[in-house]
C-alpha cells in the first residue's frame, strides 16, 4: 500500500479494493461514498462538536474556502464520525484521534486517492465482517474477520482496542445489512494472473513487490528433495536460483526461486 508497513499482517484484499476504487471506471463507487447529501443531524452529533473535530484536525471540511454554507456530510464522513464517537468513549486524547484519522484515511495512500476506511466500508457494504484495531498511540488499521484471527494468535504487537465496523454502521444505517450493495471490487490482469498462481501452483512461499502501488515483480518459491528434479526445474525459468536448505546442520530440501517480472 504506497510502500508503507502495516503492524499487521493482512491480505491481498486491501491493495485490490484500493486498486479498484482509485480506477477511473469506478467512479461512481468514489461518488456514492463522497458525495455530500447529509444533513449534520443524520451523524447524532452537533454542529459544534463535528466544527470542533475539524478544527482539530480530525474531519475534513471539502467546502470552499470562505463558504458560509450550512455544512452537509458525505457517507464516509458520517460513519467516520461514528467510529470517533465510539473512541471517545475509549478515553482516546486529541493526539491519539489524529493518529487513528492519519492512518486510516492517509497514512498509507496518496492524497486524493481512496483510502483503507474507504475499502473498509465497501466491505461491510458486501456483508464482510470488519475490525477495527487501534493501538495505544491511536493507530488504526481495518481487518478483515480470518486476519484478525491470524493476528491474535500470532500477537505480533501486543494489545489493541477491537471495534466491529459492521455494528457501528447498522447504528447510522439500520438497513445496511438487509439488502446487499454491489459494489464491484475489479482487480487487474497482473492481480488474476498472481491469483491464478496461487491457486494452480504448488508454491511454498510468494513474495510480491509493489511499485505505486502496482505489482512490478514476483518471486515463487518451490521445495525439490534432490538437486536434479531442482536443477531440472531452474532450467526453465527465464530469472532465478537455487538454495540449498539445512537445519542444525543437516540437509533440509533445495530450493528454487522462480524471479518473473511483471
Amino acid at each position: 500500500m504506497d510502500g508503507k508497513q502495516s503492524r499487521l499482517l493482512r491480505g491481498a484484499t486491501w491493495q485490490i479494493g484500493l486498486n479498484s476504487l482509485n480506477n477511473p471506471k469506478n467512479s461512481n463507487i468514489r461518488e456514492f461514498l463522497r458525495k455530500p447529501k447529509f444533513n449534520v443531524k443524520d451523524s447524532n452529533i452537533t454542529y459544534r462538536v463535528i466544527h470542533t473535530w475539524t478544527k482539530d484536525g480530525l474531519l475534513s471540511d471539502n467546502r470552499p474556502e470562505g463558504s458560509v454554507s450550512w455544512r452537509r456530510l458525505n457517507f464516509i464522513e458520517v460513519i467516520w464520525i461514528r467510529v470517533l464517537n465510539e473512541l471517545r468513549k475509549y478515553g482516546l486524547s486529541k493526539k491519539q484521534l489524529r493518529e487513528s484519522y492519519r492512518t486510516a484515511f492517509n497514512y498509507f495512500t496518496k492524497p486524493e486517492s481512496a483510502s483503507l476506511f474507504e475499502v473498509a466500508v465497501c466491505l461491510v457494504l458486501q456483508k464482510k465482517s470488519i475490525t477495527l484495531c487501534i493501538f495505544e498511540d491511536g493507530w488504526l488499521e481495518p481487518m478483515l474477520e480470518d486476519e484478525t484471527s491470524i493476528n491474535k494468535i500470532l500477537n505480533l504487537h501486543g494489545s489493541y482496542i477491537q471495534i466491529n465496523l459492521n455494528s457501528l454502521m447498522r447504528e447510522v444505517f439500520p438497513n445496511v445489512d438487509k439488502e446487499e450493495v454491489k459494489l464491484p471490487m475489479d482487480i487487474s490482469k497482473e492481480e488474476e494472473e498472481v491469483l491464478a498462481i496461487l491457486k494452480a501452483q504448488n508454491l511454498t512461499q510468494l513474495s510480491i513487490s509493489l511499485k505505486g502501488g502496482q505489482l512490478v515483480s514476483l518471486d515463487k518459491y518451490f521445495e525439490f528433495n534432490n538437486f536434479e528434479d531442482a536443477n531440472k526445474f531452474l532450467s526453465k525459468v527465464r530469472f532465478g536460483e537455487i538454495k540449498i536448505k539445512k537445519r542444525h546442520g543437516k540437509f533440509c530440501f533445495y530450493e528454487v526461486i522462480d524471479k518473473e517480472n511483471i
